[in-house]
């Protein structure tokens, strides 16, 4: 990497003969110039460089008071002082400043200014090393504080450990006490973990879930206190608590403000949406499982919400008497029309409004699954009765994050496998579908888009196309990226990011580690073998 330097210098001459040294080497960078300590100061502000190498005597402030003032908010910032003989008394200032380096400014040696350059480079990697270390320790703890929250608050819920016990572990959470006098629960969960699960790897899915709990806890921190941990792999709970709250109306409408910043704090850093759903104030670690399932049966309700919400005991709508018994009707309708194995369209003509009442109906999560998961179940006996081929039959994802949405395509596509006479016309499907993977390398795809393009459920394409090409749609359009990055690195040299950005994939890291699963070797390593 290049470091960047600046040079401060009230002497015209020596600024020339400082700019012709950088023009001649490609190590450092001079990113800008100053005459005065003052000037120096505004610059750094602005350029934020790496190294100073400055004058001592200049007008207006000189060298060690801009070097003191510096020394402030940029600690490790490294200085070369430019010295004359008479000016040693400073440089002894300087030395208390923890200045290390000095170059003789009449005559000016390029070998000692680049000597001085080298070592105050090997101070700064040797900082920003013992920084790394420092910052992958306190990654490693909180990861580790998390852990240990997932497991204690998952036990105390399920009713396996004390809440006496757990108020003795606080300590080890990193968790105050003090809120059990008043506090609210919060679940969070994806608006479709579907899409969420299909579109990231196993390994990114855990580090976005470790940057969503780090968000959540720095907005809980500027509205209130409390903390965030993982509950499962779809969903995140926090416990929040505001102090001096007495009015429950006051208390609501802090919580509801508290939940649609962390939806957009989420939404913002993290590119996820979320629901955000709060109980009611409880006291006491022996009422927490009863705030939790009162937040969690409020996040039933995102089930027919494609967009995120807040939900609160006082901001939901009760289910309708009976509305279970239409829709069970309204499903053996559809049933009946089905047996007698109608055009498909005619089939979407009569499911369409069973839809829309299941929508306005807005029957719990777990009640319409089990609707629907009856209907396939009835849908899949009748085809196996009648020999229909059932390899890709369409499973009904269960995650406490899949919505009405996903479930009734998944549903739309057990119907549509009934009544296809066809099935082997389902590969020109999955030969549209690679034709556009092809014509959208460069960007993020998911499965859910490709799906979507040609027409067919996620969860029914996702199995069709593994069956079909012997391994998954994620594997598929990851190896595809790899090849077509090679491609290009056979063509002329490349930097990891343009490569990043010309087969869409977000992270470097990434990149190099499919690069390496592929071909043996990290991207520019194999640009070298090419020569």
């Amino acid at each position: 990497m290049n470091y960047r330097c600046i040079i401060v210098d009230d002497e015209e001459m020596i600024l020339e003969r400082l700019e012709q040294i950088f023009r001649l080497q490609s190590e450092f960078e001079l990113v800008g110039k100053a005459y005065s300590g003052i000037e120096g100061v505004s610059l750094v502000a602005a350029t934020k460089p790496d190294i100073v190498i400055t004058d001592i005597v200049m007008p207006d402030m000189n060298g060690i008071d801009m070097i003191e003032q510096l020394r402030l908010t940029r600690p490790h910032m490294e200085f070369i002082i430019l010295s004359a003989y008479s000016d040693f008394v400073y440089a002894k200032q300087a030395m208390r400043m923890n200045v290390h380096e000095y170059v003789e400014k009449v005559p000016l040696s390029e070998e000692e200014l680049l000597a001085s350059l080298r070592r105050a480079r090997e101070r700064l990697n040797l900082q920003r090393s013992r920084h790394n270390e420092f910052q992958k320790l306190v990654q490693h703890r909180l990861e580790n504080v998390y852990r240990i929250r997932r497991q204690l608050i998952g036990e105390l819920i399920r009713g396996d450990l004390m809440p006496k016990r757990f108020s003795g572990l606080t300590e080890s959470m990193n968790v105050d006490n003090k809120l059990i006098d008043s506090y609210c629960c919060i679940v969070m969960e994806w608006v479709d973990v579907s899409l969420f699960l299909h579109n990231y790897t196993t390994h990114d899915q855990g580090t976005i879930r470790y940057g969503m709990i780090n968000i959540a806890e720095e907005t809980i921190r500027e509205q209130a206190c409390g903390f965030a941990c993982e509950w499962s792999d779809e969903r995140l709970i926090a416990i929040v608590s505001w102090a001096a709250m007495n009015s429950t109306a006051e208390l609501m409408s802090k919580s509801i403000q508290l939940g649609h910043l962390l939806i957009s704090n989420i939404r913002t850093y993290m590119k996820q949406n979320i629901h955000v759903a709060i109980s009611e104030r409880y006291s006491g670690w022996h009422s927490l499982p009863i705030a939790f399932h009162e937040a969690s049966s409020l996040c039933l309700y995102g089930y027919y919400v494609t967009v995120s919400q807040v939900y609160t005991r006082r901001t939901v709508t009760p289910v309708k008497d009976n509305a279970e018994e239409r829709l069970a009707k309204g499903l053996d309708r559809l049933y009946t029309a089905l047996l007698e194995e109608p055009p498909y369209l005619e089939i979407l003509k009569i499911a369409e409004p069973l839809k829309e009442a299941a929508i306005q109906e807005r029957l719990t999560r777990n009640r319409m699954m089990k609707l629907i998961g009856e209907f396939m179940e009835k849908i899949r006996r009748e085809a196996e009765s009648r020999n229909k081929d059932l390899r890709t039959w369409p499973e009904l994802g269960s995650g406490s994050g899949m919505t009405f949405k996903s479930h009734w395509h998944t549903l739309l596509e057990a119907m549509r496998m009934y009544l296809d006479k066809h099935p082997e016309s389902r590969k020109q499907e999955i030969v549209k579908a690679k034709q556009f993977i092809e014509m959208h390398l460069s960007e993020r795809l998911s499965l859910d888009d490709v799906a979507h393009a040609v027409n067919l459920a996620p969860t029914y394409f996702s199995a069709l196309f593994k069956r079909e090409n012997g391994q998954s749609f994620v594997d598929y359009v990851n190896r595809r990226k790899i090849e077509k990055a090679a491609a290009l690195l056979k063509e002329r040299e490349y930097s990891n990011t343009h490569l990043c950005m010309l087969v869409g994939i977000q992270s470097e890291k990434y990149l190099c580690t499919l690069f390496k699963e592929m071909y043996g070797m990290p991207p520019q390593k194999f640009r070298k073998s090419m020569r």
